[in-house]
């Protein structure tokens, strides 16, 4: 581990002493860290108001980096005590306090101008002359600095510094190292992480009375902007303190990359961000609202994380510093906070051809630049329904009908924004605008043909017809005419006729009947004579003079005495 790291930092040297910048695009594509030249090993960051400047502390080189965040180039280079460790700014901005990790006579804070760059003053606590500054926290008031003090345990102390005359006016003997300190919103209250003993200390900053409060592996503590709430690191946990009770949340226990070096919050206060300093370190981001690893936001790797600030300008933005000179853009994806509400203008009934349009009821919060759309039939995607509109298909009967809106603004997950619609009603089949009841033409008798007339039907029905004997189909009987047969001699006779189309629901109508069906007439009766002698024992035959009309296919001749 310990070979990995000076390689690295040897490579470091060696790029900066070329003033070579490199970016670093891992596989996420929104970080980007950069090599500073002459920077060796950054263990703090804090950025001014506006985002455009960040103050680097450089624990081996002693100096204090002013850095132009747009160019990401050191703009000025403050010498200071050696061993700078934590920074913290003036509630104004004007002042940057840098607390340096010395005993003795080493064992100072630097007040840095940050218009100048001029070191104003120089504190140091002379209580035990063995305190060794490890953390610095301004109140929110802005006139007082809190300078944890680490070292012995006898040494474990905050070292209280009055901002206008830059000199410690309290020291507070806490017999235990402390590594973080924060302040109730109202400043009522100050709170350190008393890691060595395993506590959280919660002082007055009225009657600086202490309390303690038992939280094994104690590391890192930071109070939310916006609620009333401090954020504790403790082991591989996040517990929540309530500073309007100074009680621990016995419901909230956050899972967290242990090792934890720094907290930040979005100006909002919705998400925290956590850092850890060790070689599977991640900037991790927390929603302060559900306690619970924020939803459509992935951890960013930043091994040996040591210091992070959130861009004020872009809180998806989080610039860290990692051990050497390493300076870190990380950009986030934030979820948005409410999705859009998206509808369609469906009615009752649905049909193919029917053109729907989605329609934003709510937008998603905050507002989008733009939305996407996709279209789904029985919750499947249609390729290329993409549109605010959708022309509904013939493959679209008997399923239900849903649109996504998918939101689109800079620095926020997509997805996280979507709303899908209610889904329609089942798409129904188009129904024909025209469907005629069809008539029979020509005459019910053997042999006579009848004819269907349809009428005018839909252009778009194809046509199909079945011939009824009283009800009954007519086998074969599927075509426009018929020719009656004798079998049919006394049904009555219908025609159905059938109309479709791909996309129409199938309608049949049927006609009225006619009949019942007659047997046919000769139009020319058949001649019959008679050959032979009319005398007892002689047989006579009859012959058929002139065929009847039709010609008949069996012919019976009745022979009887006449007088």
């Amino acid at each position: 581990m310990l070979l990995r790291r000076i390689v690295a930092a040897l490579s470091a040297l060696t790029l900066a002493a070329a003033g070579v910048l490199i970016s670093v695009v891992p596989a996420q594509a929104a970080t980007t860290e950069t090599w500073l030249p002459a920077a060796t090993a950054l263990y703090d960051i804090e950025i001014d108001a506006t985002g455009s400047t960040a103050y680097l502390v450089d624990r081996t080189a002693n100096t204090v980096l002013f850095v132009d965040l747009e160019t990401r180039s050191i703009s000025r280079t403050v010498a200071v005590n050696s061993t700078p460790m934590r920074a913290d700014l003036s509630t104004d901005g004007s002042r940057l306090y840098v607390v340096h990790y010395n005993s003795g006579s080493r064992s100072t804070t630097s007040v840095i101008n940050t218009a100048t760059g001029v070191v104003e003053a120089t504190v140091r606590d002379t209580q035990l002359g063995q305190e060794v500054p490890y953390t610095v926290t301004v109140n929110p008031e802005g006139t007082q600095a809190w300078v944890g003090n680490y070292g012995s345990q006898v040494a474990g102390s905050i070292s209280v510094i009055s901002t206008a005359q830059n000199e410690v006016i309290r020291h507070l003997a806490l017999g235990t190292a402390v590594t973080s300190i924060s302040f109730s919103r109202d400043g009522a209250w100050a709170y350190a992480a008393a890691g060595q003993t395993g506590k959280v200390l919660v002082i007055s900053t009225s009657t600086f009375a202490v309390t303690e409060i038992d939280l094994p592996l104690t590391r890192f503590l930071a109070t939310s902007p916006t609620a009333d709430r401090v954020y504790i690191a403790a082991g591989a946990t996040m517990r929540v303190l309530d500073t309007t009770t100074n009680q621990l949340d016995p419901d909230v226990s956050i899972p967290i990359k242990t090792s934890t070096s720094d907290i930040a919050f979005t100006p909002d206060g919705t998400i925290a961000y956590v850092v850890g300093n060790n070689n599977t370190g991640a900037i991790e981001p927390i929603d302060t609202r559900t306690h619970a690893a924020a939803a459509g936001m992935t951890p960013i790797p930043m091994m040996y994380g040591m210091g992070i600030a959130v861009d004020p300008a872009d809180p998806s933005r989080v610039w860290g510093v990692r051990g050497f000179g390493l300076l870190g853009e990380y950009v986030f994806t934030r979820p948005f906070t409410k999705p859009v509400v998206v509808a369609t203008d469906a009615g009752a009934t649905v049909r193919p051809g029917d053109v729907l349009t989605a329609s934003i009821t709510a937008d998603a919060e905050p507002a989008p630049t733009s939305y996407a759309y996709q279209w789904s039939i029985g919750g499947e995607a249609v390729a290329d329904a993409r549109s605010s509109t959708f022309t509904v298909p013939d493959a679209a009967i008997g399923e239900t009908i849903t649109v996504t809106a998918t939101p689109t603004l800079e620095g926020y997950g997509s997805e996280t924004g979507a709303g899908t619609s209610e889904p329609t009603p089942a798409v129904s089949a188009k129904v024909f605008s025209a469907a005629p009841r069809p008539t029979i033409t020509g005459t019910p008798t053997v042999e006579a043909q009848l004819s269907a007339v349809a009428g005018e039907w839909d252009a778009a029905a194809q046509l199909s017809y079945q011939w009824r004997a009283d009800g009954t189909p007519i086998a074969g009987a599927t075509s426009a005419s018929i020719v009656l047969t004798a079998e049919l001699v006394g049904a009555d006779i219908t025609v159905d006729v059938t109309g479709t189309a791909s996309g129409y629901e199938p309608i049949t109508r049927t006609s009225a009947p006619v009949g019942p069906v007659a047997s046919a007439i000769f139009s020319r009766p058949a001649e019959v004579g008679i050959a032979g002698d009319a005398r007892v024992g002689e047989t006579l035959t009859a012959t058929i003079a002139n065929e009847s009309s039709p010609r008949c296919s069996e012919l019976h001749v009745l022979v009887a005495r006449g007088r």
